[in-house]
């Protein structure tokens, strides 16, 4: 899938600063999450194309390349990641404080895969809110308020918010991944775990890593989670 190519190469090995969860994470989780919905490869490669285009300083320094290398695959995901971009930026964590002003409604989209995207999003970062932040950090009240209002408003109750979650915690792979004619890029895990990257196949490096780190449990997860993402990506 091209636009998960886009994200991963601009978030590289980047990870969250408080959790040190990569940050390629939240993306392959909520495309977890939208295929849970039912959601199509056009969907899915705008939530790829999102991280890219919501803020002010990404879409300045993106736009172009998004435009040039998606408006052939799928112009509709970058119609789509910009419409996000509309409804999510206009009700951010900071429009919850501490005082007693009245909060803004929160305004949905009226494209359907617009809020189930923001549905992946909220759901996501809730559970990494609560596995990393809550009661911790210094905004944990507001949000915590936040993600609440933000699933109400989507019609998630706490019943679809576990079994998200739960879906998530087992890392069950993506039925629908190929949805649209995109195929997997290879069709055994041994075919991507034995291919030549760089300069060895990449089963040598990995048990290389293994061999040299103390934290080879770490590593592991690392590597799989990469032959996670790769099963998405077009041949």
């Amino acid at each position: 899938m091209k636009a998960h190519q886009l994200v991963s190469e601009f978030y590289g090995t980047r990870c969250a600063l408080r959790s040190k969860v990569p940050l390629i994470n939240h993306i392959n989780e909520g495309l977890l999450i939208l295929d849970a919905l039912g959601e199509g490869i056009d969907t899915k490669q705008a939530w790829c194309l999102h991280p890219l285009l919501q803020a002010d300083f990404e879409l300045t320094n993106n736009w172009a390349m998004v435009c040039a290398q998606m408006q052939q695959e799928s112009p509709a995901a970058i119609m789509l990641a910009m419409e996000y971009r509309s409804v999510a930026n206009n009700f951010l964590s900071d429009r919850i404080v501490t005082t007693h002003h009245p909060v803004p409604a929160i305004q949905l989209s009226p494209i359907e895969p617009v809020n189930n995207m923001l549905i992946a999003d909220k759901v996501q970062n809730r559970k990494d809110f609560i596995t990393y932040h809550l009661g911790t950090h210094h905004r944990s009240a507001e949000l915590d308020l936040y993600f609440s209002m933000w699933l109400k408003a989507l019609g998630v109750t706490e019943d679809d918010y576990t079994r998200y979650t739960a879906l998530l915690n087992s890392n069950a792979a993506p039925s629908s991944v190929s949805d649209a004619g995109t195929t997997l890029g290879y069709p055994t895990f041994d075919d991507w775990f034995n291919e030549i990257e760089s300069y060895s196949h990449r089963s040598e490096r990995f048990y290389d890593h293994l061999q040299h780190t103390g934290d080879s449990v770490t590593v592991a997860k690392q590597w799989m989670k990469a032959a996670f993402a790769a099963a998405r990506e077009q041949n």
